[in-house]
């Protein structure tokens, strides 16, 4: 059982958005109060206060009464839940010793989370405290009463994300494998010869950004002028980060349904070591492997796909996938690999098939063959000055 989680535009009347602010607002004040309390805890040394969402609820509870009395007016759930997510991150800080809890800020990340009394029909939500509020998609979010809602503001714009609990079916997996090599150049390269491309707009919204970014630099702070160009940097920004995740889901989508019960091999990039590379950080940002890697796992499992992540090590770009040779002059200007009986292939799709033969018993285990100077070496390699010419 997993939950699948369903995502849409709201759309609500004036009173509706006010209630939202409202909700919004009395999840960041749970969130902070109780967040300065731990942190005076935490900076002390004292051990008094831990951890608890349950303890913080008590404190909270009696706390309305005196300082927030206009909490009453809302969903006794909104604060709670805001006390269980400062929990859990309170508690990945200490496991991790990274990351200590932000205070929130009015404006950045407004959110609150529902649960009880929620109904979904066709085109409209029936929510807690708010009442039924209109859904800018017809049909997508199924007919039910969900757990709990989350309701987000982006760039001016509510949205709700419904998650549902869905059972997996369990497949018998084929032979049909599927190599997939990340890129520059191009989103991704199939061993089948399936080439997907970047999204081009994205570079535009990019220089309207610095435009932008550049004008309110320069705008007095304080000024209606520079809240104005506030607003409008936080759009491109969402027009940005849309376009982004179309084009990932779609990819994702794509290559899970590509064939009914096969196999997906992916690379195990290191993204945190490639963005330090300055010619290429812009790049690796703009297409997001990360969450491409996050995306093509669990709809994996969503549409009976098995996922195999190659080992770091394995040389799939540099390889030659007719001789299984390693060339370790080849850069990343070379584009085509060179073969022994004088033909050629697309280094991209030369590293799909690489990925597409690799060992399945190897999957995050590593391999000797395939790591520094035990990997077998090519001996003839095409002259640089030719390649250079022919690139």
């Amino acid at each position: 059982m997993v939950f699948k989680a369903f995502k849409t535009e709201l759309k609500p009347n004036n009173k509706q958005k006010t209630l939202f602010l409202k909700h919004a607002g009395c999840a960041r004040v749970a969130y902070n109060w109780a967040l300065g309390l731990l942190k005076e805890d935490y900076e002390s040394g004292r051990k008094e206060l831990k951890p608890n969402a349950y303890a913080l609820s008590k404190l909270l509870t009696q706390k309305k009464k005196t300082d927030f009395p206009w909490m009453k007016e809302l969903s006794s759930t909104v604060p709670g839940i805001a006390l269980v997510n400062l929990e859990t991150a309170y508690k990945r800080f200490f496991k991790t010793k990274k990351g200590f809890p932000q205070f929130k800020k009015k404006g950045k990340q407004d959110s609150f989370t529902l649960r009880q009394s929620i109904e979904v029909f066709d085109n409209k939500i029936r929510l807690p405290k708010i009442g039924i509020v209109r859904l800018k998609e017809t049909g997508y979010i199924p007919l039910g009463k969900p757990k709990s809602a989350t309701i987000s503001l982006k760039a001016g714009r509510w949205f709700i994300s419904v998650p549902y609990e869905v059972e997996l079916e369990k497949k018998q997996y084929n032979d049909d494998t599927l190599g997939v090599d990340l890129g520059i150049s191009s989103l991704a390269t199939c061993s089948d010869g399936t080439v997907i491309k970047n999204v081009e707009s994205i570079k535009l919204y990019e220089k309207k950004l610095s435009k932008l970014q550049k004008k309110l630099a320069r705008q007095q702070k304080g000024s209606k002028s520079r809240e104005n160009t506030k607003r409008s940097i936080q759009k491109v920004y969402f027009k940005i980060t849309n376009i982004r995740k179309d084009i990932l889901h779609k990819t994702t989508t794509l290559l899970v349904k590509a064939k009914p019960e096969g196999t997906i091999v992916i690379e195990d990039l290191n993204v945190a070591g490639m963005v330090k590379n300055r010619k290429l950080a812009r790049a690796i940002s703009r297409i997001g492997f990360g969450e491409f890697r996050r995306q093509i796992e669990y709809k994996s499992d969503w549409y009976g796909k098995k996922l195999i992540v190659a080992d770091r090590f394995y040389p799939s770009s540099k390889m030659d996938h007719k001789t299984g040779e390693v060339n370790d002059e080849l850069t990343l200007r070379d584009r085509v690999i060179y073969h022994a009986d004088g033909t050629t292939t697309d280094r991209d799709l030369n590293a799909a098939i690489n990925l597409k033969n690799y060992p399945a018993g190897l999957a995050g285990g590593g391999d000797e063959r395939f790591i520094g100077s035990k990997a077998p070496r090519c001996s003839s390699v095409k002259p640089k000055e030719n390649r250079k010419e022919e690139v």
